[in-house]
């Protein structure tokens, strides 16, 4: 997730939808944090909260656009790696 945020910060979309575990073209899938992410963006707090396989996690964020809050879900791959399936934002 924090790799996923850097980097939409700095531009890099391959390497952001490389963090995203959900098939191309889903809702889970879209790069929707692109709308506000950039190099100022800065993480304030983050909870997370799961299971060896799954995990909820949210992070208030701000950039220039304003402050964000952003939601994740994790799922465990069979690789072990954590995956994002799923994210929504709002901004406050």
């Amino acid at each position: 997730m924090r790799s996923y945020l850097g980097a939409l910060a700095r531009g890099d979309d391959a390497s952001a939808a490389m963090s995203i575990g959900a098939p191309a073209g889903s809702r889970a899938a879209r790069l929707s944090e692109k709308e506000f992410a950039d190099a100022s963006m800065r993480i304030t707090s983050l909870d997370a909260h799961g299971t060896s396989d799954s995990a909820s996690v949210n992070v208030d964020v701000t950039t220039s656009k304003g402050a964000y809050f952003v939601q994740f879900t994790l799922r465990r791959a069979s690789s072990g790696a954590a995956v994002i399936v799923d994210h929504t934002f709002i901004k406050p």
